[in-house]
């Protein structure tokens, strides 16, 4: 559960809570003439659990998935990290072998895939694939894939780690922004 997500249902269950007291204090002030003492203390008896239960299980539950998101995230940073460190370390070779090109490719790949399974693309349906969240990412792929193997130029490899560069520093920004940090 993102963030904003986790503040929206957060922000959802205690508006929710907040109209049922204010209805509950309604009907509190509102009813002593028709009700009975006994009559009120046994509606307030009886409503108590669907005022505290309910919101609180559902709270549960989204504390639960925000948490299991943010573990999920985590193990996604850490191969996002080799894999873009990986990436920028072979622009810096000057002869590069075919095996260090695809595994290279392969970690950006794997960290690819990694991010859907974490990730839904921006408005998927079942019809439409949608928008995939971290183009960047791809981006980097396929900048290292044009790049490819081999004695590479010196200011070809400048430019590549450049642009690799930027593009890392856009997904880190974004990523980031996600996890619960504190301040030095």
């Amino acid at each position: 559960m993102t963030r904003k997500l986790f503040r929206n249902n957060v922000i959802g269950v205690a508006s929710i809570y907040l109209v049922i007291g204010v209805v509950f204090v309604g009907l509190y002030t509102g009813l002593p003439g028709k009700l009975k003492d006994n009559d009120i203390y046994n509606l307030f008896k009886d409503i108590t659990p669907f005022i505290v239960a309910i919101p609180a299980a559902y709270l549960g539950f989204c504390f639960q998935r925000r948490l299991s998101f943010l573990q999920s995230l985590k193990t996604l940073w850490g191969n996002l990290l080799d894999a873009v460190q990986s990436a920028i370390y072979y622009t810096r070779k000057a002869d590069t072998k075919q095996e260090e090109h695809w595994e290279v490719l392969r970690k950006l790949s794997k960290v690819i895939d990694e991010v859907r399974g974490v990730y839904r693309n921006e408005h998927e349906t079942d019809r439409d694939p949608g928008i995939y969240v971290f183009e960047s990412l791809k981006s980097i792929y396929e900048k290292i894939d044009s790049l490819g193997y081999g004695t590479l130029p010196p200011d070809t490899r400048q430019v590549t780690r450049d642009a690799v560069v930027e593009d890392w520093k856009k997904v880190r920004k974004t990523f980031l922004r996600e996890f619960d940090r504190s301040g030095p």
